[in-house]
């Protein structure tokens, strides 16, 4: 599962007290790919609840949260090269 979001400028891997290795398997290929910078979980404000990590630790689906660089712009090129990289590693 990919989300998108702005403004944190960065790709950040899911997992609720551990990051799920999948899932930053995940950013690190999309990060790669787009050249936004992977993190290990979100770390700008404290998150009491994200789908991302419950998807990631409790239903075993990998997530990523891709942070836009600003909330103006959807970075169209840069996002299309990392969806392409995640479907490239996927199918492969």
């Amino acid at each position: 599962m990919v989300f998108l979001h702005s403004a944190a400028h960065g790709v950040f891997s899911a997992g609720c007290d551990v990051v799920d290795p999948t899932s930053r398997e995940l950013a690190d290929v999309y990060g790669n790919a787009s050249g936004y910078p992977v993190y290990d979980g979100f770390q700008h404000y404290e998150v009491t609840g994200d789908a991302g990590d419950w998807l990631a630790s409790k239903a075993g689906i990998p997530s990523i949260s891709v942070e836009l660089t600003d909330h103006q712009y959807p970075e169209t090129s840069r996002n299309l090269s990392g969806l392409r990289a995640l479907m490239t590693h996927l199918a492969g």
